[in-house]
């Protein structure tokens, strides 16, 4: 009967895998979990606006006309915080266009495109940003 105390290198081999295998799954479901968060952030901005829109379409009876943001006094629509991402608002005739902030991940760009073409009546991409076309918006 031997008397031996501590780790045999067999048993820090295996220790050191399981550990190396944990912390590879973890790091993999970190970058998914950080791609996925990116891409809601956006699209609740997005809702955000729209709502926005909504309200000031209900207070004036028509859809801010113009570029920018210069309609929404004092964040009344849509919170600044929002608009200092890189947001952008246009609306001329009966269309509205609304462009994302710069988005650096090709497959979160492709995501928000691919999440949008179900709310808009036209997506296109210029650049890193996604453009959303909502005809049949009377702006004035």
């Amino acid at each position: 009967m031997r008397n031996e105390k501590g780790f045999s290198v067999a048993d820090l081999l295996v220790w050191g895998a399981v550990v190396g295998v944990m912390l590879t799954i973890i790091g993999i479901a970190s970058i998914y979990f950080s791609k996925w968060r990116e891409k809601q952030a956006i699209m609740s901005e997005y809702s955000m606006i729209l709502t926005g829109l909504d309200t000031y379409r209900q207070d004036t009876l028509r859809y801010p006309s113009g570029s920018g943001w210069g309609w929404n006094t004092n964040n009344a629509y849509v919170p600044s915080e929002v608009i200092n991402r890189g947001w952008q608002y246009s609306c001329s005739g009966n269309t509205i266009t609304i462009t994302t902030p710069a988005i650096t991940n090709s497959k979160i760009l492709a995501s928000v495109a691919n999440e949008l073409s179900y709310k808009c009546d036209s997506v296109s991409t210029s650049g890193n940003s996604v453009v959303c076309q909502l005809n049949n918006r009377p702006c004035q």
